[in-house]
């Protein structure tokens, strides 16, 4: 857009000096004549300059190439907790006590996994029950409360859950009491 300011710039009073001589001579010159195909070629440049800006912004924002913010959007997992199990009372192999209060984290993008949830809330209850039913007390042990964690992941999301995943497990209360 320079070039183009530059050569109206220089056109204008090139073309004005052309008319007043020629209103003095009753002739035109080449100064006019000059001053013309500045002009013009000023007017031609900015023209150019404009066209090619504003269709570069078309071509970025047809294909996509400008990411807006909604796009990733949906990519980002949220996590969302569900905490309707409740407080559980439940006994290991060796006829411990264990006093559990887990939360499950899941993706909430994923369509329907909180009615999921929700719908399945005794039969995730009934599958905890199961392992810890098999487990000693020397399994539930602090140092092993991870791999605790992990197996009742795999556990609900293979054998329980459909279409929602348990992407963690928290433990509110974990205690193992003997009677």
């Amino acid at each position: 857009m320079g070039i183009g300011l530059v050569f109206g710039i220089i056109g204008i009073p090139l073309s004005a000096i052309s008319r007043s001589r020629a209103k003095k001579d009753g002739k035109s010159t080449g100064i006019a004549i000059a001053g013309i195909v500045l002009n013009s070629i000023g007017i031609a440049v900015s023209i150019i300059f404009l066209i090619v800006i504003v269709g570069s912004f078309i071509v970025l924002n047809d294909n996509n190439s400008i990411a807006s913010e909604s796009q990733y959007e949906n990519t980002i997992p949220q996590y969302e907790t569900f905490t309707h199990l409740g407080i559980m009372r439940v006994n290991s192999k060796e006829q411990h006590t264990v006093l559990l209060d887990i939360v499950l984290e899941y993706n909430q993008n994923i369509n329907d996994s909180r009615i999921e949830l929700n719908a399945k809330v005794d039969k995730m209850k009934d599958f905890i029950r199961q392992y810890f039913a098999t487990k000693n007390a020397s399994d539930l042990i602090p140092e092993n409360e991870n791999k605790i964690k992990q197996e009742i992941m795999e556990l609900l999301n293979t054998e329980c859950l459909d279409i929602a995943q348990i992407s963690g497990v928290l433990f509110k209360k974990f205690e193992v009491m003997e009677y």
